[in-house]
C-alpha cells in the first residue's frame, strides 16, 4: 500500500528518520528476471502527506528517502530470501529523484488509486542461486517464490504495483499466488506479470513462479529454515492469543507467524538466530471456535497447530462468585445460630 515502506521504516527508525514531517510512501516494484538468475529489481517511490499531496521536491522529504536506501534495498532482498545474509546483491543506481517516471498507490482515500507523477527510484541486483527463494525442479526448471515482505511486517503495508518480467531466454511456465483471496494480476502474457493492489487484502503474500532459467549455477548450497510452534495459547482474562515459535534450525533467518480464526487472517515476521525462541501475540475475534496456528519460511508451512478457544472452558470469576455466596451464607447462618442462641440464654435468665 502507499502507507508501505514509511510505517515499516518508522517502526525501525522512528527516533530518528521522522522529527518533523510525518509522510506515507506509494510503492512501485518492477523486476526483470535473466538467463544467469538475476534479477534486476527497480523501486520506484513517492511521498505523500496526510491529505495525499505529493512531497516529491521537498527537500527534507527527499533526502530522508534517499538516504535510507540501505535499509530500502534489504528490504527488497527479502521478497527472495529469508534473511539478507550470506545473498548476493548489489545496488545498480543509487536512489534519486526521476520526474519522467510515474508511481501508482492508493491513498487510502475514497477515490481509490491515484498515479503521482516523479518517483525516487532505486535499482539493485540480486543473484537467485545465493536467496531462499529458488528451488530447483529439473534441469534447467526452478520454483520461485517471492513473498511480500511488507504485507507480514505490518497489516496497513503492502506494495500497491508490481511487474514481473522474464527476459533472456527465461520462460514463464506457470504460476500461482496466494492467499486465494488475493487480487488476480491485472497483466498477463507469456514474459509479463502485472499486479495492482489497491489495498491489503487484494495483495498477495506469495507469488509463485515455475521458470525455465538456461544458465544458473549453484556455487553454494541455499540455506533451509527450521522452525516450530513450541506453545499456542489464549492470555488468562484477555482476547489475546500468544504464540511461542523457535528457529530449531542452524542458520538465522526469517519467519511468519500466521493465525486463521474464521475469516480473519493475521501474520507477524519474526527473526531468529539458531535455536533462538519468541512470543508473538495476536487480538482474537471470535470468542468460541478452531484457531489455526502456521509456522512458514521460504513459501512452505514449517509447522501447524490447532487451538480450540471457548470450547469446554470454565471461567473461574463464576467459581470465585459461587465461593463467595457459600461463604456469605455460612456466615448468615452462623450469625442466626449465635443470635438465636443468645435470645435463648437471655429468656432463661
Amino acid at each position: 500500500m502507499a502507507l508501505g515502506l514509511s510505517i515499516v521504516l518508522a517502526m525501525l527508525f522512528m527516533s530518528k528518520v521522522y522529527p518533523q514531517q510525518i509522510y506515507w510512501t506509494g510503492l512501485n516494484f518492477e523486476l526483470v528476471f535473466g538467463r544467469s538468475g538475476a534479477v534486476l529489481v527497480v523501486l520506484d517511490q513517492h511521498p505523500f502527506d496526510q491529505q495525499g499531496r505529493s512531497l516529491i521536491g521537498n527537500r527534507s522529504v527527499d533526502e530522508e528517502v534517499i538516504a535510507l536506501e540501505n535499509s530500502t534495498v534489504e528490504m527488497g532482498v527479502l521478497l527472495f530470501s529469508a534473511t539478507t545474509g550470506g545473498v548476493n546483491y548489489n545496488v545498480v543506481s543509487h536512489s534519486q529523484v526521476d520526474l519522467s517516471k510515474s508511481v501508482f498507490c492508493n491513498l487510502g482515500f475514497s477515490e481509490g488509486m491515484k498515479t503521482f507523477r516523479g518517483a525516487i527510484t532505486t535499482t539493485f541486483k540480486i543473484m537467485l542461486n545465493t536467496t531462499t527463494s529458488l528451488t530447483r525442479i529439473s534441469d534447467d526448471t526452478y520454483q520461485v517464490v517471492v513473498a511480500d515482505f511488507y504485507t507480514a511486517s505490518d497489516p496497513q503495508s503492502w506494495i500497491d504495483a508490481i511487474d514481473f518480467r522474464f527476459t533472456d531466454g527465461v520462460a514463464l511456465l506457470n504460476y500461482s499466488f496466494s492467499p486465494s483471496w488475493a487480487k488476480a494480476p491485472t497483466t498477463t502474457s507469456a514474459d509479463h506479470l502485472s499486479w495492482v493492489n489497491e489495498n491489503e487484502a487484494d495483495a498477495p503474500d506469495y507469488y509463485v513462479f515455475t521458470l525455465t532459467i538456461p544458465d544458473v549455477i549453484f556455487s553454494t548450497a541455499l540455506v533451509k529454515l527450521e522452525g516450530k510452534i513450541s506453545q499456542a495459547q489464549v492470555i488468562s482474562g484477555q482476547s489475546t492469543l500468544s504464540v511461542k515459535v523457535r528457529n530449531t534450525g542452524q542458520s538465522q533467518g526469517t519467519f511468519i507467524v500466521q493465525v486463521i480464526e474464521g475469516k480473519y487472517d493475521q501474520a507477524r515476521k519474526v527473526s531468529l538466530s539458531a535455536n533462538e525462541e519468541t512470543s508473538v501475540q495476536f487480538p482474537l475475534h471470535i470468542a468460541e471456535g478452531t484457531v489455526q496456528v502456521s509456522l512458514l519460511a521460504e513459501g512452505s508451512t514449517l509447522d501447524r497447530s490447532e487451538l480450540q478457544i471457548g470450547v469446554g472452558q470454565t471461567s473461574t470469576i463464576p467459581e470465585i462468585i459461587r465461593f463467595l455466596a457459600y461463604a456469605l451464607l455460612m456466615v448468615g447462618l452462623a450469625s442466626l445460630v449465635l443470635h438465636l442462641m443468645d435470645r435463648t440464654a437471655h429468656a432463661h435468665v
